[in-house]
């Protein structure tokens, strides 16, 4: 149960002016030195608060500087095909930012010649740009007064104002981006947000804040009444969904390896992999050779409409994605025949030579598969 927001507003709890000259003390002195940090190019950091979403920063650093390397303009990105783009986003996830930077682009080139806009309204009409998102470019690149609320933010604020409850509910929400809009000051915005959310990823942490070391203690509410390793909330997730993956390496007699297109998935659509197929929910039990060897030579026949005979296991993975928890076991198989064309299910194939594997565009799982094999 959601308790109700405090009726304490944030300008009767937090001394601004304090809050304020702490804070960004504590920044300049204490701050990272990413490469994102030190520019005021509108597109450099319009790109890495794109990569920042839902990414740490220390796989965000693994990708930043060759990706502005291959894209170093607003003009080269949006030139660029989207596949192209999303080779160079490859093994970072959520594929749907770098589809949405890419058309970007070419809404920037084509509406505002290839220029961040520095008004509001503008910025956010572009594909995945938010209210954080939005806020964060025109206050660090811009120099704006605007707020920002990501999660680290929002467990900083939370603590400061003791806000007990789910954070994500709408009344919490208003509060905390209250909050931040009241706090942010004219000068220096772009110093004091970076401020806020550093504070959060190196100190504010959430389940064993630094509190010795935070340089707004004496202002935090939640650490005088002892609640700050009880705010925020835990959220409540389910369990993950378990999944059984069969995957198989198929080579012909001029011993290339077969990939498959997708066509289907929204999130990975055009992405390339090796044949493989989910098992049904009930039959994981069902796992020797036999059912396993019948199951694949149905579902590729099904699929691909290739005669398939299972010969051996190579190897076997765990593979987190979100709240999916996915169990491939990889096989090596012969075809007897050739492959229908066009295949039952109009799926696009390619046999690709062992050494330019890597210049096709797969997700991390595959990207695994293909790691595997190489050793062997």
């Amino acid at each position: 149960m959601v308790k109700s927001p405090p009726k304490t507003s944030a300008r009767e709890l937090i001394p601004k002016l304090s809050f304020r000259r702490e804070l960004l003390r504590w920044f300049r002195k204490q701050h990272r030195n990413l490469p994102w940090r030190r520019t005021h190019d509108p597109y450099r950091i319009w790109v890495s608060e794109i990569m920042l979403q839902q990414t740490q920063v220390v796989t965000v650093l693994r990708y930043y500087k060759d990706f502005l390397r291959e894209f170093p303009t607003v003009h080269r990105l949006a030139a660029a095909p989207v596949s192209r783009v999303l080779a160079h986003w490859a093994g970072m996830g959520y594929y749907s930012r770098a589809r949405n930077l890419h058309r970007a682009a070419r809404i920037l080139v084509n509406e505002f010649k290839g220029k961040i806009p520095n008004r509001y309204e503008d910025i956010r009409k572009l594909p995945g740009i938010g209210r954080y998102t939005a806020g964060a470019i025109l206050s660090i690149a811009f120099g704006q007064r605007y707020p920002v609320v990501d999660g680290n933010v929002e467990r900083v604020l939370a603590r400061i104002l003791a806000l007990q409850g789910d954070l994500h509910s709408q009344p919490h929400q208003k509060i905390l981006w209250a909050a931040a809009d009241w706090l942010v000051p004219g000068r220096s915005p772009s110093d004091f947000n970076q401020g806020l959310m550093e504070l959060g990823a190196t100190v504010c942490l959430p389940r064993q804040p630094q509190c010795g070391c935070c340089p707004v203690e004496s202002l935090c509410d939640a650490r005088r009444r002892n609640l700050e390793t009880r705010i925020p909330q835990p959220r409540r997730v389910g369990s993950p969904q378990k999944i059984q993956r069969l995957a198989v390496i198929i080579r012909d007699r001029r011993n290339r390896i077969l990939l498959v297109q997708r066509r289907d998935e929204r999130l990975m659509r055009d992405f390339w992999e090796f044949p493989q197929f989910d098992l049904p929910r009930g039959s994981e039990r069902r796992q020797e050779m036999r059912h396993v060897s019948m199951f694949l030579a149905r579902a590729m026949q099904r699929r691909l409409g290739g005669n398939l005979s299972v010969e051996r296991l190579l190897f076997h993975f765990h593979h987190s994605i979100t709240f999916r928890r996915i169990d491939v076991r990889v096989f090596e198989g012969r075809l007897t025949g050739d492959l229908m064309a066009p295949c039952p299910e109009d799926v696009p194939i390619r046999w690709v030579p062992a050494n330019r594997l890597r210049k096709y565009l797969f997700d991390s799982a595959s990207l695994k598969i293909l790691a595997a094999l190489q050793k062997s």
